[in-house]
């Protein structure tokens, strides 16, 4: 049999797409950063991250690309010792792991959380979701003024990440509910609409977005709202206190003695650095003014609390033992 050269062509282009489904280079830095293949085991992950640690504290060097060396090696021990992360950048490397990170942090559906609220179904992916109501009316309080029922409210869990709570954001959330044909009538036709949440920066944890009369419409009864509450997803290296935004990070001994500077991603997307010429004991506390979450309807933002750990060597050698004492001039 003949063969086209039209064919011919798709043939050859399936064949080079299979290729490099297959044959992709897999991610393999963070394992590098840790001296690991990507056939380790947890405990392997956890066994380098502390030996690594062990050999930075070690180290007199003070440079900068000192410090953004043992930066990244925090990062591939993060990402590499939790389960999900690994298995995203496993698949798909870190534009994968970023990309997914950023689309779970909009919205996290759960199929099962939502069909206990009202027996319907939600569907959707990544920075939208659908929600379908099927006219349940059970459950319903009544309205003396007018002797109508009211239907089902619904409330929903809203995960939000943290940039988006500090920048602001809106989100179009469609969904299908039942609506009566025409005013008077006893006909319900299932009606396609749109609800929009507007994030403002810096909006608290569990605020809700309440949409009223949302809900399924029905005979001789007034429609329930639906309310979204917002969830802050957690981040993994900020938390959120009010205003403020609370981190916890770790010094070497010669760091904590002599100053530090750390730079990080702060949740307004730019990279943000912390600093201290002076001493810093174990467990002492910093605040810096200005660096929290936007304060709603001011300009003015609150601040950021760092807490500080020290990594104290094990042991220490004779000839560091007597450099030691000849610093602080003890016998």
């Amino acid at each position: 049999m003949k063969i086209s050269s039209t064919l011919q062509f798709f043939i050859v282009l399936i064949s080079l797409t299979l290729f490099q489904e297959c044959y992709s280079v897999p991610d393999v830095q963070l394992y590098d950063l840790l001296g690991l293949t990507p056939h380790c085991t947890a405990s392997e992950i956890e066994t380098a991250y502390k030996m690594l640690q062990k050999e930075y504290d070690r180290s007199k060097s003070n440079k900068q690309e000192y410090q953004n060396r043992y930066h990244n090696i925090r990062t591939a021990y993060s990402v590499l010792s939790n389960k999900n992360q690994r298995s995203i950048y496993d698949a798909k490397g870190m534009p994968g792991l970023q990309t997914t990170k950023r689309e779970n942090s909009i919205i996290k559906s759960n199929n099962n959380m939502f069909g206990n609220f009202f027996g319907g179904n939600m569907e959707g992916e990544g920075n939208s979701f659908t929600i379908s109501f099927g006219g349940n009316s059970r459950n319903v309080r009544t309205n003396r003024r007018n002797n109508k029922k009211k239907g089902i409210s619904y409330k929903f869990a809203l995960d939000v990440s943290l940039e988006d709570v500090y920048k602001g954001c809106k989100l179009k959330i469609p969904y299908t509910k039942n609506v009566l044909k025409r005013r008077g009538s006893s006909d319900l036709i299932r009606k396609n609409t749109e609800l929009e949440i507007v994030i403002k920066p810096g909006t608290p944890d569990k605020h809700e977005f309440k949409f009223e009369k949302a809900a399924d419409e029905g005979v001789n009864m007034i429609p329930g709202d639906i309310i979204f509450v917002l969830h802050q997803a957690e981040d993994p290296l900020l938390q959120r206190n009010g205003n403020n935004l609370v981190m916890e990070t770790e010094l070497t001994l010669l760091e904590a003695l002599t100053g530090f500077e750390r730079e990080f991603k702060h949740p307004s997307g730019e990279m943000t650095t912390i600093t201290s010429t002076t001493p810093i004991k174990p467990g002492m506390v910093k605040r810096y003014r200005g660096l929290g979450m936007p304060i709603g309807g001011t300009k003015r933002k609150g601040d950021l609390i760092v807490t500080f750990q020290t990594q104290f060597p094990e042991a220490f050698t004779d000839k560091e033992k007597n450099t030691i004492k000849q610093i602080f001039d003890q016998e």
